[in-house]
C-alpha cells in the first residue's frame, strides 16, 4: 500500500498540490519520513525550493537504499542538469510543480508501479548524452590535497560536515574551509554537485 507525503513551505505551492493529489499527508520535515510505517511504500512529493541543497543531498543519500521510500521531486523552474544529477543521486522523480495535473497524476502513477518518471525533455537530454561525463574527467585532471580527498570520499557516503570532522578528528570549521576550497577548484556550488561528479 501507498502512503503519499507532501512538504513544501511555500504555501501556494502546498495550495496547489494539494488540489491535485490524492490521499496525501504534508510532513513538518522531510526527514519524518523514516519514522513511518515501514509496511507502507512511501511516497514524498518534495518541493525543490523548500529544501537547502545540502540538506537535499542528505535526504536523497539516506533514501536511495530503501526501498519503501520513493521522492517525487518538483521545482518551480525546470534545469535539465539539475535533473540529470537528482536521477543520478537517486530521486525517482523530477518534474515541474506546477504541470498539469493529468502529467502530475501519470508521474504517481509511473513511480507507484516501480518505475522512474522524468520530463520528456529531460529523457531526451539523458539519451543524447549517454557518453561519459565530462564531468570525470574534469574531477582526475584536478588534484586535491589527502584531506580534501579524504573529505570527498566521506562526502560521497552522505556524512554530514558534523560527522566528517568526527570521523577525522579535527574541527567542523576545518571541514568547511576544505569543502569551500574544494568547490573553488573544481568550480561547483555545494556538495551536491560534488557527490554527482564522484558518484
Amino acid at each position: 500500500m501507498y502512503k503519499n507525503y507532501l512538504y513544501a513551505n511555500h504555501k501556494s505551492v502546498i495550495s496547489h498540490l494539494s488540489n491535485l493529489v490524492d490521499d496525501y499527508e504534508q510532513v513538518a520535515d522531510p526527514f519524518d519520513i523514516f519514522n513511518m510505517d515501514s509496511r507502507n511504500t512511501i511516497l514524498l512529493i518534495l518541493h525543490r525550493e523548500s529544501y537547502s541543497d545540502d540538506d537535499l543531498y542528505e535526504l536523497i543519500n539516506d533514501t536511495k537504499n530503501i526501498q519503501h521510500i520513493k521522492i517525487l521531486l518538483l521545482t518551480n523552474k525546470l534545469n535539465l542538469i539539475d535533473g540529470a544529477k537528482f536521477l543520478k543521486l537517486g530521486v525517482t522523480g523530477y518534474g515541474n510543480v506546477y504541470m498539469h495535473p493529468a502529467i502530475l497524476n501519470q508521474a504517481v502513477e509511473v513511480i507507484k508501479s516501480g518505475n522512474v518518471w522524468i520530463y520528456p525533455e529531460l529523457a531526451q537530454h539523458l539519451i543524447k548524452n549517454l557518453k561519459e561525463n565530462d564531468n570525470k574527467k574534469k574531477v582526475n585532471t584536478i588534484p586535491l590535497t589527502a584531506s580534501q580527498n579524504e573529505c570527498v570520499s566521506l562526502i560521497v557516503k552522505g556524512y554530514s560536515n558534523k560527522e566528517i570532522a568526527h570521523i577525522l578528528n579535527v574541527a567542523e570549521i576545518t571541514v568547511k574551509k576544505n569543502l569551500s576550497s574544494i568547490y573553488k577548484r573544481l568550480s561547483i556550488k555545494n556538495r551536491m554537485e560534488l557527490a554527482f561528479m564522484y558518484k
